[in-house]
């Protein structure tokens, strides 16, 4: 059971920001639920959540189905592209975003 300890909905930003800016710190395990429930005690909708369960990471998941995960430490790609060009792109691209160190030959 997850227990809501903070609710923004409705929160209006102070006068002159055109852009709500929050900052959050929680401990692991916590979670930024986006859509659960009205009342306090219910389920979890789709929700962020860094867990250290099962490797760190941050993890979006849509009720109990992990969608999506970013670990804290980024993946390296090894092994030869094989003249492969749109693989090539893709590896740069996604070197190029910060997700991955690409450590792949032609």
């Amino acid at each position: 059971m997850f227990i809501q300890a903070l609710d923004t909905r409705g929160a209006i930003a102070s006068t002159g920001y055109t852009d709500p800016l929050a900052s959050v710190r929680m401990s692991h395990e916590h979670i930024v639920d986006f859509n659960g429930g009205a009342a306090l005690n219910s389920a979890a909708g789709n929700y962020l959540q860094y867990t250290t369960s099962g490797g760190n990471r941050l993890r979006y998941m849509v009720g109990a189905t992990e969608r999506f995960t970013l670990p804290d430490t980024k993946p390296t790609v090894t092994g030869a592209k094989g003249g492969n060009a749109a693989l090539a792109s893709l590896l740069t691209a996604l070197a190029a975003a910060n997700l991955i160190t690409d450590s792949s030959s032609a």
